[in-house]
């Protein structure tokens, strides 16, 4: 958004959770045009989810919609004039108003059908069942938005893969701005400090955390009783932070800089049970690691599942 807002306006119109962080907000609108947010509320979702069998895709895709929003991009295509129109996750192409004229660039960031896939692995067989089932769905869905935009795109060649060869489907790997994250030399550390960076809105970084506080972080503190783990990231459940600050792990939200806290941390951490696509949080390592970035980060963080760095 940054390099397109020199050359373009743009204007953004989304979906947000009601206590979506006011600052990751205006990061945001400093690059747009004009900005108009809906927030949809829990209760709204779970209603989307709950009428998921009548449609023939899988239930992540309703749950954010909403008639306000589709009405208002009909109006904004019918009074404006727009070169492209990019549509981020899949769920956003039911906004699109039927008989649309203007270039849509699809951005599936990564392939809910092969996340859905990996989350039905160490599964009782009814959960299975119903991931496996979602997966189907999920996969027939991101063929079919392919095969109707102008183009998409991808950020790993695995998840590319697993939507299928469709000449108008390319990898753009996600990456960060390397000067941002200087390397940091530590000298003393006088206590263990673990840190963990991620959406905690993301149902696997939910899982991986709450998994790691409970059976992990107890055993790192029966040997390093100072030991701390700093979670960063929006919108973390109040079930999870309940749960998990029991165990002493702070919450810390969406802060506008990592660099303090990953220079503090002794160690930073991304244990990976399910997911799919490139990893951010681990782009955002010291630039010590750049070529270990590049060998492994890049490749599909998704395939070393279960491991713990």
């Amino acid at each position: 958004m940054a390099l397109l807002s020199k050359t373009h306006q743009i204007t953004l119109v989304s979906s947000i959770e009601e206590d979506c962080d006011a600052a990751g907000i205006d990061q945001v609108g400093q690059f747009c045009a004009s900005m108009e947010l809906f927030p949809i509320t829990q209760q709204r979702r779970m209603q989307n989810i709950g009428r998921v069998s009548t449609y023939d895709f899988p239930f992540q895709i309703p749950q954010w919609f909403s008639q306000e929003i589709q009405r208002r991009i009909q109006r904004l295509l019918a009074a404006e004039s727009f070169d492209v129109i990019y549509l981020q996750m899949a769920k956003a192409v039911l906004y699109l108003p039927k008989g649309n004229s203007v270039p849509v660039v699809m951005d599936f960031v990564d392939a809910w059908s092969l996340n859905l896939a990996r989350l039905a692995r160490d599964r009782n067989w009814v959960t299975a069942a119903f991931y496996l089932v979602q997966s189907w769905r999920m996969l027939n869905y991101e063929r079919k938005v392919t095969a109707q935009v102008a183009h998409a795109i991808i950020s790993s060649a695995t998840d590319q893969k697993t939507i299928g060869a469709f000449k108008n489907l390319s990898v753009v790997p996600n990456g960060v701005h390397c000067p941002d994250y200087p390397i940091v030399h530590i000298k003393d550390v006088e206590k263990l400090s673990i840190v963990f960076v991620g959406n905690m809105g993301y149902g696997p970084n939910i899982a991986v955390i709450s998994y790691f506080a409970q059976n992990v972080f107890p055993m790192l503190r029966s040997r390093h009783a100072d030991s701390e783990l700093i979670v960063i990231g929006p919108n973390p459940p109040v079930k999870l932070v309940r749960t998990c600050s029991q165990t002493g792990v702070k919450f810390l939200g969406y802060v506008p800089d990592l660099n303090e806290y990953l220079a503090r941390a002794t160690v930073s951490i991304a244990p990976m049970r399910s997911g799919s696509g490139i990893q951010n949080k681990v782009l955002r390592w010291p630039q010590a690691f750049q070529w270990w970035r590049q060998r492994w980060a890049l490749a599909d963080c998704g395939q070393f599942r279960g491991s713990i760095f």
